[in-house]
């Protein structure tokens, strides 16, 4: 019994470091995604193709989408992790040199920030239900596996004894 707290304290341990990875890279991913849509606003009133125009909201997007990136290599599998690699792709090539600033137009997708933003949410959530159920150790299974026909057939013990009439 005691291997097997052992076992799920160090489980929960790992499990820790996993949800952090998921809050830091939600964290980065939205702190990028709030300078991409500044950046955005912003292409009213400058020329995306000049470097000096574009420098500013370049890099506070540069940092932050990094930093998601990153983080999201190591998260560990879950379902949309593909969905949020790809809209982290999405705002790094807002980083690049533009045609025009329609061409950043189109490259923005705010509907598929919102739903990344979602994935990692839910991701994180299911990560946790999963970490978290228990599932029987060894020693309940063998428990299980011994108990007498008539304990299994009503699913409890009566928890009486009764006397051994096959002597």
């Amino acid at each position: 019994m005691a291997r097997d707290r052992i076992r799920w304290e160090a489980k929960l341990e790992i499990a820790k470091f996993d949800i952090a990875r998921f809050e830091s890279t939600l964290q980065h991913f939205m702190d990028a995604a709030d300078a991409g849509n500044r950046y955005m606003v912003a292409l009213g009133d400058i020329d995306a193709t000049v470097y000096e125009q574009r420098e500013k909201y370049v890099f506070a997007i540069l940092d932050p989408i990094g930093r998601a990136r990153v983080e999201a290599h190591s998260l560990p599998d879950f379902p949309g992790i593909d969905e949020v690699k790809e809209s982290i792709r999405r705002l790094e090539r807002l980083v690049s040199v533009p045609e025009s600033n329609d061409a950043l137009l189109e490259i923005w997708d705010p509907k598929g920030i919102g739903n990344a933003m979602t994935l990692l949410s839910k991701g994180r959530s299911i990560y946790m239900r999963e970490v978290t159920r228990m599932q029987a150790s060894w020693w309940q299974k063998l428990l299980a596996g011994r108990r007498s026909p008539a304990a299994q057939l009503s699913g409890q013990s009566s928890g009486v004894l009764l006397p051994d009439t096959h002597s």
